[in-house]
C-alpha cells in the first residue's frame, strides 16, 4: 500500500489532487485545516492524507498506459466513480482476450462494480432483475459506438472494443451486446430480458426528466429572490446596507464589487467582507472641497428643510472662526418674519443685511459686494405658487458668476424618492451640491449617499441641531462611512454596557 500527503488551499483542490495522482479507489485516511501558511501568499490550508492498494494502482496505469492521449485527458476529468468505472472496463477486456472462451464465466464471477455495492437490496433480486444486471454490464464490457457490420472480423471488433469502450453511450452498447446472428433465432427468454430493459431505460428517462424540472424550478425560484447575483456569504452585508437605506442600486455596486474581486477562499470572513465594503463606500463617496470657496452661496430648497438657519450657521463659522467678511440678502418676502428673523442674526453677527425684491435691487447692491468675501442668498421655499417669486431667485442663479455656488438643503429623515423628486424638480438651476440638516432626527442615513451617487452631486455639510454654530459641520467621507455603519454609535454603546 502506498500512503501519500496533499496539501492545497480548498479542500476541493486537494480531493483533486488525490484523484489524480491515486486515483478513484484511494482511501482517504485523515483530513485537517493547517494552521501554518501555504505557499508565498500566506494562505490557509487543506492536509490530506490517503491511501492505495498496489494492486489498484497498477490497475489504474494499466488503464491509463492503453488510452489514446486526448482519451487519456478526458479520464483524468471525469469523476472519480466515471474512472473507477473505465479502469474495471480495460482489465476485464483484457482479461477476455487472453481467454476468449470463458467470457461468459468471467463476467460472471467479476469481483462487483461500486454501484452494485452500494445497493444494499441485491442479496434479494429476483431472477429478471439479475438478468437486466448481468445483460448491463455484458454491455458495459463492449461499450462499441457502432454495430460491427457482418463482414468485420474478430480482430477488428476487439481493436474497436478496446479503444472506444471507456466513452460509448451506454444503452448503444447495450443494443449492441443484445444483437443476433441472422441464423440465430431469440428465444422467449432473451425477449422478455429486451422489454424489461426497455421499460427500464424509459424509467430512467422518466426521472431523469422530473430531476430537470425541479433544477429549472430551483434556478427560476433562485433567480426571483435574488436577481442580482448576491452570493450567500455577502447576503448579510447587503441586507444591512439595505436596512441603512442605501438604496438598491448603490448596495449592490457596492457588495458585488466586492464579491467579484475577492477570492473564493476569504468568502466566509465576514469581518474582511464588511471592511472591504466600508472601504469601497469610503472612496466613492463624494464630499465637497471647502478650500478656496466661492463668493456667492445661493440656499436652494423645500419649506421647512432649514435653508435660514443653515446660513447662519455657515456664515459664522466663516465670520467667527475663519475671520471672512459676510454679508446676508433675503429674497424670501412672503413669509411672515423670514426677513425679521435673518435681520437679527445679522445685527448679532455685526454683519451686512439687504432685501431684494427684483434684480434691479441686486444690481443696486452688487457695488458694495466687491469687498465682501461672501455673500449669503436666503431664498423662499421652491414649493411656493407664486410665480413672481419664483422668477427672481431664478433669475439671480442663472447669472452664472464664475464665483458661485448653489445648495439644495434636504432634511435627512427625508425618503430618497421624495430627495430624488426636489433634485428634479429645480432641473432649470445648476445644483452644485447637498446640504444636510437634521442628522440628530433622523435613524438612517444611507439616503444620503444614494441621492449624490445618483446624482453625481457631492455632499457639503451637514446640519446636526439648533446650536450656532457648534451643530454645523463640513462633510468628510469618513463622517458619512461612520453614520452609515454607525461606527461611533457602537463604540459608545460598547463602553456603556463595559465592554
Amino acid at each position: 500500500m502506498q500512503v501519500k500527503k496533499f496539501e492545497a488551499r480548498t479542500m476541493k483542490e486537494a480531493l483533486e489532487m488525490v484523484k489524480t495522482q491515486l486515483g478513484p479507489d484511494a482511501i482517504i485516511l485523515s483530513a485537517r485545516d493547517n494552521n501554518k501558511s501555504y505557499g508565498l501568499v500566506g494562505q490557509g490550508s487543506v492536509e490530506i492524507t490517503a491511501a492505495i492498494s498496489d494492486e489498484s494502482l497498477k490497475r489504474r496505469q494499466f488503464a491509463e498506459n492503453r488510452m489514446p492521449a486526448n482519451a487519456r485527458e478526458q479520464f483524468s476529468k471525469s469523476p472519480a466513480r466515471m474512472q473507477k468505472s473505465i479502469i474495471e472496463q480495460f482489465v476485464q477486456n483484457h482479461s477476455q482476450n487472453l481467454s476468449p472462451k470463458n467470457n461468459t464465466t468471467n463476467s460472471a464471477t467479476t469481483t462487483k462494480r461500486y454501484a452494485d455495492i452500494i445497493d444494499d437490496e441485491s442479496a434479494h433480486e429476483s431472477a429478471a432483475q439479475i438478468r437486466i444486471k448481468e445483460a448491463a454490464q455484458r454491455a458495459w464490457e463492449t461499450m462499441n459506438d457502432d454495430v460491427p457490420s457482418s463482414g468485420q472480423n474478430s480482430a477488428d471488433r476487439n481493436t474497436t472494443s478496446r479503444s472506444t469502450s471507456a466513452f460509448a453511450s451506454p444503452f448503444k452498447a447495450l443494443r449492441n451486446s443484445l444483437s443476433f446472428d441472422k441464423d440465430e433465432t431469440p428465444t422467449g427468454e432473451v425477449t422478455q430480458l429486451k422489454e424489461e430493459i426497455i421499460h427500464l431505460k424509459s424509467m430512467i428517462q422518466k426521472f431523469q426528466a422530473v430531476a430537470t424540472n425541479q433544477t429549472l424550478s430551483a434556478q427560476q425560484s433562485t433567480n426571483t429572490a435574488n436577481p442580482y447575483g448576491i452570493k450567500e456569504d455577502f447576503k448579510e452585508i447587503y441586507e444591512r446596507l439595505l436596512n441603512e437605506n442605501v438604496q438598491v442600486e448603490e448596495a449592490v455596486d457596492l457588495v458585488l464589487g466586492i464579491q467579484k474581486s475577492l477570492p473564493l477562499h476569504k468568502h466566509k470572513n465576514k469581518n474582511l467582507i464588511e471592511g472591504m465594503v466600508a472601504k469601497s463606500l469610503l472612496e466613492k463617496s463624494l464630499v465637497s472641497n471647502h478650500t478656496n470657496e466661492n463668493q456667492f452661496h445661493y440656499f436652494v430648497g423645500p419649506s421647512g428643510a432649514g435653508k435660514t438657519t443653515t446660513m447662519v450657521k455657515m456664515a459664522s463659522l466663516k465670520s467667527i472662526s475663519e475671520g471672512k467678511k459676510v454679508a446676508f440678502i433675503s429674497t424670501d418676502i412672503y413669509k411672515v418674519g423670514a426677513t425679521d428673523q435673518l435681520k437679527t442674526f445679522a445685527q448679532i453677527l455685526n454683519v451686512p443685511f439687504a432685501i431684494v425684491r427684483n434684480l434691479q435691487d441686486w444690481y443696486k447692491l452688487e457695488p458694495y459686494f466687491k469687498d465682501i468675501d461672501h455673500v449669503f442668498v436666503d431664498t423662499p421655499g421652491f414649493s411656493s405658487k407664486n410665480p413672481e417669486e419664483q422668477s427672481t431667485v431664478h433669475s439671480l442663479i442663472n447669472q452664472h458668476r464664475a464665483s458661485q455656488s448653489v445648495h439644495l438643503v434636504v432634511n435627512a429623515w427625508t425618503r430618497f424618492e421624495e430627495m430624488m423628486s426636489l433634485y428634479q424638480k429645480l432641473s432649470n438651476i445648476k445644483i452644485d451640491d447637498f446640504i444636510v440638516n437634521h442628522l440628530d432626527q433622523a435613524l438612517s442615513y444611507g439616503n444620503i449617499f444614494s441621492i449624490s451617487q445618483r446624482t453625481q452631486k457631492p455632499i457639503h455639510s451637514f446640519g446636526l441641531g439648533t446650536r450656532l454654530p457648534e451643530d454645523y459641520e463640513y462633510a468628510t467621507k469618513e463622517r458619512l462611512l461612520d453614520l452609515i455603519f454607525k461606527i461611533t454609535q457602537n463604540q459608545q454603546s460598547k463602553k456603556e454596557i463595559g465592554l
